[in-house]
């Protein structure tokens, strides 16, 4: 640390870091002056009240922190099933790929050759007769 132009030979020369610091309008200047950022940090409601104050960030943070570590467990415990739903998944796309083969083979009507088809209200719910008011 102290050897020639080591760690406290750079902090300590000219126009080195700790010059720029303490240098007039430097970064000290600015954090010390009035309204500057220290005065902001510190005053009523700043941002160190924020952080420290109770129902602030610490207490926020606190809350949330206790919370993931009880849902913590709860999802490690849900890495299996999910893993056994999605091999099961996995065989049941096997499966039903060649079903749906199959099925594409078969005619897209299901009517034997010369029978029709007998229509009722349920297939087409315009056709059914609606009772009109002076027959209720």
């Amino acid at each position: 640390m102290l050897e020639p132009d080591g760690p406290v030979d750079r902090l300590l020369r000219k126009d080195g870091p700790l010059d720029r610091l303490l240098a007039k309008g430097g970064h000290f200047d600015r954090l010390l002056e009035e309204g500057g950022a220290l005065d902001r940090l510190l005053e009523e409601g700043g941002v160190i009240d924020q952080v420290v104050n109770e129902g602030g960030l610490i207490d926020r943070f606190m809350e949330v922190s206790v919370t993931l570590g009880e849902v913590g467990p709860t999802i490690t415990s849900l890495h299996e099933p999910i893993s056994s739903i999605d091999r099961s998944a996995a065989k049941l796309a096997t499966a039903v790929g060649p079903l749906s083969d199959i099925v594409g083979r078969f005619p897209t009507s299901a009517r034997l050759p010369g029978m029709r088809r007998r229509t009722s209200a349920k297939d087409n719910p315009a056709d059914a007769e609606v009772p009109k008011p002076e027959d209720l």
